[in-house]
């Protein structure tokens, strides 16, 4: 609406566009009271790090909430008794190098999988990074044993 700013906003102001249908959806209880929501919302997300985003402009009002319920979950998988980044460190010790297309292939998994495998492997310097683009490949840190 015009005139309206994300101070307005933030502070309860509450100006629909429909009044009919904004009044509709009170009496039908789906809102509460005008202008509550987004301090609710502020509320609900107080105790996260996360928090929801605001854009406004002249003709539209948009808010990104954050999905705070979402965790990313790798398993690492066992295979005769050993982890992917095990067997990844037993295939650099017997062939020397390998590539990341190596271990989609090793382990039938997706390169973004791969990916993972290996930037753990990075970062807990095991191994070294050899190369760019196409020509990258990955071989044991010198001072792994």
């Amino acid at each position: 609406m015009s005139g309206i700013t994300i101070d307005d906003i933030l502070s309860g102001v509450s100006q629909p566009r429909n009044k009919n249908l904004a009044n509709i959806f009170y009496r039908l209880n789906y809102v509460e009271s005008y202008g509550t929501g987004i301090g609710r919302m502020l509320d609900i997300y107080n105790e996260f790090h996360l928090k929801p985003e605001f854009s406004i402009s002249d003709n539209s009002f948009k808010v990104i909430l954050p999905n705070v319920n979402y965790k990313e979950e790798v398993k690492e998988i066992l295979i005769n008794d050993k982890t992917q980044k095990e067997k990844v460190i037993d295939y650099l010790k017997e062939y020397g190098k390998i590539k990341r297309e190596t271990v989609d292939k090793l382990f039938n998994v997706s390169s973004a999988r791969s990916k993972v495998i290996l930037s753990e492997l990075l970062k807990e310097k095991i191994i070294e990074k050899v190369g760019t683009g196409k020509n990258t490949y990955y071989i044991l840190n010198t001072t792994f044993d």
